[in-house]
């Protein structure tokens, strides 16, 4: 579902060092969207740094790693120039995607954000993200909080790809959390509701619902 850890997937055959900086713009920007256009990828790597690639650079150093890549569960479209996770075939939504019948245009994020969404312990930097973490110390006994952070965690990508309710609710039953009350569960639901609304969404190119708006023509 995510490839924040495709690096240490497979270790001993990682391309070399020079190129591991587009490697870590991969992961950070798979997981920020779920399938990458070439020109939306090297629209956001020379934008956040010195060194500048073209789509042809991008798109050879992709063939040179598809071996080590494909491993690593990711699927490259060299046709349609896209790289993206394999949930979106198991979900039929790589089509859906790529036509756009909106039009709609890829948020452009900044570094800052990239990384928010790729590495854990930066997920409680804004209010929404923290007021996640901090229902989750409050209502679990301090043995279970290290469970607790990890199934913060496991939301935080639920809610990016769009996963149903019963998805969530099924985290907390795997790490044996349960709610003493209702209205401790009413509170929890309406937490997530709140994140989920800036959360950016694979299917929303980026965007967040708060402030997504599509241009139907």
């Amino acid at each position: 579902m995510q490839a924040k850890l495709i690096r240490e997937l497979n270790p001993e055959e990682t391309p070399d060092k020079e190129n591991l900086p587009l490697i870590e713009y991969l992961e950070y920007m798979l997981n920020f969207y779920g399938l990458v256009p070439y020109k939306l990828y090297v629209a956001v790597f020379n934008a956040h740094n010195e060194r500048q690639i073209t789509e042809n650079e991008f798109d050879l150093f992709l063939e040179e790693s598809r071996t080590w890549l494909e491993s690593c569960m990711l699927t490259l479209d060299r046709e349609r120039k896209i790289v993206y996770l394999p949930y979106l075939d198991m979900k039929n939504s790589v089509d859906k995607i790529i036509n756009n019948i909106h039009g709609s245009e890829y948020y452009f994020p900044t570094r800052e954000e990239l990384v928010q969404e790729s590495t854990e312990e930066n997920h409680p930097v804004n209010e929404k993200n923290r007021a996640l973490a901090e229902f989750m110390m409050k209502s679990f006994s301090k043995r279970k909080i290290e469970i607790a952070n990890r199934v913060c965690v496991k939301i935080k990508a639920s809610l990016r790809i769009c996963l149903s309710k019963d998805y969530i609710k099924s985290i907390l039953e795997d790490g044996g959390l349960t709610f003493k009350t209702k209205k401790q569960e009413r509170a929890f639901w309406e937490v997530v509701a709140s994140l989920d609304n800036c959360t950016p969404k694979w299917f929303l190119y980026g965007h967040t619902p708060e402030n997504y708006r599509p241009e139907i023509s």
